[in-house]
C-alpha cells in the first residue's frame, strides 16, 4: 500500500470513527447496521460480528467497503501489484 493510499485509508477512518461518536443509537443503525455497547462493544448486523472499539470496527468498515468498491469496479478476481 502506497503511503498516500495508507494516508487515505488512516483519514477514512478517522472519519468514521468521528461520525459514529457524534450518533444517536438510532442512526447508528439505520446508517452503519451498529449498536454499541457498554463497555465501548460494537456489534456489527451486517457480518454479525462484534468489535472491541469503534476504532477496530472503523478499520474494518473501511477495509470492507474498499473490498466492495474494487469488487463492483474491477471484478471478484483483482490482485494487488
Amino acid at each position: 500500500m502506497s503511503k498516500n493510499n495508507h494516508s487515505a485509508v488512516a483519514q477514512d477512518i478517522m472519519f468514521t470513527i468521528t461520525e459514529v461518536n457524534r450518533m444517536w443509537p438510532d442512526e447508528l443503525m439505520s446508517l452503519y447496521g451498529i449498536e454499541i455497547f457498554g463497555g465501548g462493544k460494537v456489534f456489527d448486523t451486517t457480518y454479525n460480528k462484534v468489535f472491541e472499539t469503534v476504532g477496530e470496527w472503523a478499520e474494518f468498515n473501511v477495509e470492507q467497503d474498499s473490498v466492495e468498491y474494487e469488487e463492483h469496479f474491477h471484478g471478484k478476481d483483482t490482485e494487488e501489484y
